[in-house]
């Protein structure tokens, strides 16, 4: 074979060889959801350590939990934040356990989304851009088919984009939210189901919410608008058998409810009630 063309060929391969890393981790990277794995740190890649000054959160989750029925597809949205970084990346995973376990569920790509699977898990397609120093990246869940508790995991880069791996490239943990997934049509299957009460109709400054539940146990209470979209959710502890609940007309991300109908619901392990709020915003 020709000398000259060995050369060149040595140096493509040489090429290829140096550049593979950095190709991989631009474009995503996985197995670096828990502090076992090392996050973004370890391995030549960022900064050593992690940073609060990078900060994630699930946005649809409550009191850091999510709640589905098995066999159920979740939609969600991973936001990173930081104040002075232009772009980020994020590796993504859901677990059987806390700080361990094997992948459970099936994590989905959402077209557009900027997120990829690479084996069970989803990364970045390459670092997305900030917007008033935050990104989202929404991707979905499919619950397994058996009931459980189970934990997402994330980790989140906020990269400078000079092209180098290095310090001045900002990621942290996502803090583990737990899924707590239900048995398949748990709730309509209660064996008591019962009519929550709505006081005042219409309500403008606070609706008062009272509903049967059992004392000590975990509530989960859904306040959804006459399309079906979740306004308010919240997890809370019982403490007695008739639950009393405020509402001020705020959905989960703080902006006021438009004047209408909404629907609320309080979900038990073997029990549901529900009932109408009918809102008149002073706006």
């Amino acid at each position: 074979m020709n000398p000259i063309r060995n050369l060149l060929l040595s140096v493509v391969v040489l090429l290829l060889i140096l550049h593979v890393p950095v190709f991989a981790t631009s474009t995503g990277i996985t197995m670096r959801t828990l502090n076992s794995q090392g996050g973004c740190g370890p391995g030549g890649c960022h900064n050593t350590v992690a940073s609060t000054q990078t900060q994630l959160s699930i946005l649809e989750a409550v009191a850091g939990e999510l709640h589905v029925d098995a066999g159920q597809t979740l939609t969600l949205t991973l936001k990173v934040a930081h104040s002075q970084r232009p772009a980020a990346g994020v590796n993504i995973a859901v677990k059987s356990m806390l700080q361990s376990g094997v992948d459970i569920g099936t994590l989905e790509r959402i077209p557009g989304a900027g997120l990829h699977l690479q084996g069970p898990e989803l990364t970045h397609d390459g670092p997305k851009a900030l917007t008033n120093g935050a990104v989202e990246f929404a991707f979905k869940w499919k619950a397994p088919s058996q009931a459980g508790e189970y934990y997402l995991h994330a980790v989140g880069n906020a990269v400078n984009l000079n092209g180098n791996r290095d310090a001045n490239d900002i990621w942290n943990w996502l803090t583990p939210i737990k899924i707590i997934v239900n048995p398949p049509n748990s709730v309509y299957e209660a064996t008591v189901i019962s009519k929550a009460s709505v006081r005042p109709l219409p309500a403008h400054d606070e609706a008062i919410v009272t509903a049967n539940t059992i004392a000590g146990e975990i509530v989960l209470i859904q306040i959804t608008d006459i399309g079906g979209r979740v306004v308010k959710r919240e997890s809370l502890i019982s403490n007695s058998n008739l639950m009393v609940y405020s509402w001020n007309g705020l959905s989960d991300s703080g902006l006021p409810a438009e004047s209408g109908v909404y629907f609320v619901t309080f979900l038990c392990k073997n029990s549901a009630s529900s009932g109408t709020i009918v809102w008149a915003s002073h706006n």
